[in-house]
């Protein structure tokens, strides 16, 4: 099991099972959303568990890409 919150914790995941190795993704949207590239891993929604998820609000960056962020903090 894989744990991550955001930085005010009003958000918390869990991810079961194994991860794939790593993502970077330079394109201006990653760039422009952290600062830097983007690392990332895929993992299938089913493996996923979002507590707070009243707390995210949802973006379309693009056709295929949603991005999800803490309102709160």
């Amino acid at each position: 099991m894989h744990k991550g919150s955001c930085l005010c914790g009003a958000v918390r995941f869990e991810v079961a099972g194994e991860l794939s190795p790593p993502d970077a993704c330079h394109c201006s949207k990653c760039r422009k959303q952290s600062g830097h590239y983007f690392a990332s891993t895929d993992v299938p929604r089913s493996a996923v568990t979002i507590h707070g998820q009243e707390q995210v609000t949802w973006y379309r960056s693009s056709e295929k890409v949603r991005r999800g962020f803490c309102s709160i903090c």
